[in-house]
């Protein structure tokens, strides 16, 4: 008997946490770039901020009080801008598996943390304009990063949120070729690239 009230006690505590599920779309701005070091001692590029957007579904699932699991699948638009006196842009769109943990701190207010998996889909290279295809520039693998940020609940049902997101592996397989002293030699030098940026973005609930 006590096996069986404690079972339906369990269930019901179950069952009355994922009716409190709640589900719905976001959208926003991204502004991304990436930070570079090199296999060699040379200077680095002038990579700057891109604006690009985001469009996905988000849920959020209480754990215990004040604190719940926030799964969000979004598709993203990021890279970065390359300034050497030549307009030239990266173009680079993500699917994004974001698994957050949110504390409620008051009322209308949370902190999130956690990681991000992303997986690459398309990237363009953009040169005054013109678009190149650039995948084989960027890793096929999982790309790794942590998401630290808050979100305000202006309602029930609209919410804002402000998150910085910091990659953690390397994004790119691309290198440079650099002229050395002998004539007609290059060297290849490898780039380890990681994305770094801040998302803007409005929860819309169901």
């Amino acid at each position: 008997m006590k096996t069986q009230i404690t079972f339906l006690i369990t269930f019901l505590s179950v069952f009355n946490c994922f009716s409190q599920v709640t589900f719905g779309v976001k959208a926003g701005v991204n502004l991304s770039s990436a930070s570079e070091s090199y296999s060699e001692n040379i200077s680095s590029r002038d990579l700057s901020i891109k604006p690009g957007f985001q469009i996905g579904m988000w849920s959020a699932i209480p754990l215990v009080d004040k604190l719940s699991l926030l799964p969000e699948l979004v598709f993203a638009q990021e890279g970065y801008n390359w300034n050497d006196n030549i307009d030239r842009n990266i173009h680079l769109y993500y699917l994004n598996l974001n698994l957050l943990l949110s504390y409620r701190i008051i009322e209308k207010v949370s902190i999130e943390f956690g990681p991000q998996v992303s997986k690459i889909i398309k990237a363009n290279y953009r040169v005054n304009g013109k678009a190149n295809n650039y995948n084989n520039n960027y890793s096929d693998g999982l790309d790794l990063a942590l998401m630290l940020g808050g979100r305000l609940n202006i309602s029930s049902k609209v919410g804002l949120g402000l998150r910085y997101i910091q990659g953690l592996n390397d994004i790119s397989e691309e290198s440079i070729s650099l002229t050395t002293g002998t004539i007609n030699s290059t060297q290849s030098i490898d780039i380890d690239q990681k994305k770094f940026g801040i998302q803007l973005s409005l929860y819309l609930g169901f």
